[in-house]
């Protein structure tokens, strides 16, 4: 469908319409996982809503936000009620398998083995026999199965299988989107022809965390993203949500998207967990300080400079008191305000801040550290780009015959003094 209307000449000449797939609920179809979902409704209805780019033009940005978060929700949601249906069925020594996943009607099957005592699971779907309990938290239903024996056959389970005390066989294709779960007296007997995250109970949340962090060191986002998800949705099976630990994840996470350059995301993630410090009784100053340090981050890669000098100053206004004027952490914030506010087109300002920066650097760690370097390039990069602009701006304003910019002149004199004087060109 959006392969045939972006290919309309008449939309196309255009060029300033911009179109979304939803379902009738509303909610934008932009993944295989939503698509099939809606295709389970009866009727199967899709919406085309354009979006006049220039009408609308903050309509994308309204729709990024928060939409991690959201769609994570019900997931975790209905882990949570899997973990209390697992705890109670090994209270009770029951054998079976608990299912969190879109609904899996389209795969139920008639039982036509009444005389037999183990049937395949597309079988046990509808049988009151052996599914127990259903409960739905949509897009998700979590479903309890009851049984020693469980062959799975030619079946996609989209979600994750937590696996009680019983065995687990497979017929054909049998495959896991997301986890899969078991007791140590679980055995499965089936080889998965794609990896399966799987996990033994009770999970080690800190190992899974820990091991995220370690993906992230590496390099390897997407592996972190998956183990830090995965440790935050087990986290949120017994914690609250506005827990020290949750935010500690949800830091993380913004950590690893930032690192992938998705801004929308990483910001989302540090601006949750700074509202989670805020929360508690007895807040965690440096906590905060370093999330307004990623924000500050997030907003000089995203291009939105203003708002990263005010995260900068937000973070140097809590730790420098605390670390000292002096200590390499204030340097960095001292280096990335010299950054920002050369982009805002304050030369002066900047260099200062590069300055300040240099000097903390040269006491601390001397003449041939990385750091020095990266101060002194940076300082001669924007000292000399400065100038050019200021040499740019006084033509300008020398040739103009209206004498309406004496103050501006004067300014800008003033400006290419102190950027020569930095250069050592005294004479000049």
């Amino acid at each position: 469908v959006k392969e045939l209307i972006s290919n309309r000449a008449e939309l196309k000449a255009k060029n300033s319409l911009h179109f979304k797939i939803r379902n009738i609920n509303g909610q934008n179809i932009d993944n295989d996982q939503k698509l099939r979902i809606a295709f389970d409704t009866n009727p199967v209805r899709l919406f085309i809503h354009f979006i006049h780019n220039t009408k609308y033009p903050d309509d994308e940005k309204q729709d990024i936000k928060n939409i991690e978060l959201d769609q994570n929700k019900p997931w975790n949601e209905a882990n949570k009620t899997a973990h209390t249906i697992v705890e109670q069925m090994i209270k009770k020594k029951q054998k079976g398998i608990v299912i969190v996943s879109t609904n899996l009607d389209q795969f139920a099957k008639s039982n036509d083995r009444w005389f037999f005592q183990d049937i395949d699971f597309s079988m046990m779907i509808n049988s009151n026999k052996y599914m127990k309990e259903k409960k739905v938290i949509s897009p998700y239903v979590v479903y309890l199965f009851i049984s020693k024996n469980i062959t799975f056959d030619n079946i996609t389970i989209d979600g994750c299988v937590y696996v009680i005390d019983c065995i687990i066989n497979g017929i054909g294709h049998f495959h896991i989107t997301q986890h899969l779960i078991h007791t140590k007296q679980s055995v499965i007997n089936y080889h998965f022809k794609q990896p399966i995250f799987t996990v033994s109970l009770p999970i080690d949340v800190d190992k899974i965390f820990k091991s995220g962090i370690d993906s992230y060191k590496k390099s390897n986002f997407d592996e972190a993203i998956s183990l830090i998800r995965f440790a935050l949705c087990a986290m949120l099976q017994t914690l609250d949500d506005s827990g020290i630990e949750v935010a500690s994840a949800v830091n993380w996470l913004g950590r690893v998207y930032y690192k992938k350059a998705e801004y929308d995301k990483a910001y989302e993630y540090h601006k949750k967990a700074l509202n989670i410090y805020f929360e508690q009784i007895d807040v965690n100053q440096i906590k905060v300080a370093n999330c307004y340090c990623h924000l500050g981050n997030i907003c000089l890669g995203k291009g939105e400079y203003a708002e990263s000098i005010e995260y900068y100053k937000k973070y140097l206004k809590i730790l420098s008191p605390q670390l000292g004027e002096d200590h390499k952490n204030v340097a960095t914030s001292f280096y990335n305000l010299g950054n920002s506010y050369f982009e805002t087109g304050e030369y002066e300002t900047s260099i200062e801040y590069h300055e300040k920066a240099l000097n903390i650097r040269l006491k601390k760690f001397g003449e041939k550290h990385e750091s020095v370097a990266r101060s002194l390039n940076e300082l001669g990069l924007q000292t000399n780009k400065a100038k050019e602009y200021i040499d740019k701006s006084l033509e300008i304003l020398i040739n103009d015959k209206s004498n309406n910019f004496d103050l501006d002149l004067t300014k800008s004199y003033d400006v290419l003094g102190l950027i020569l004087e930095k250069n050592g060109t005294n004479k000049e």
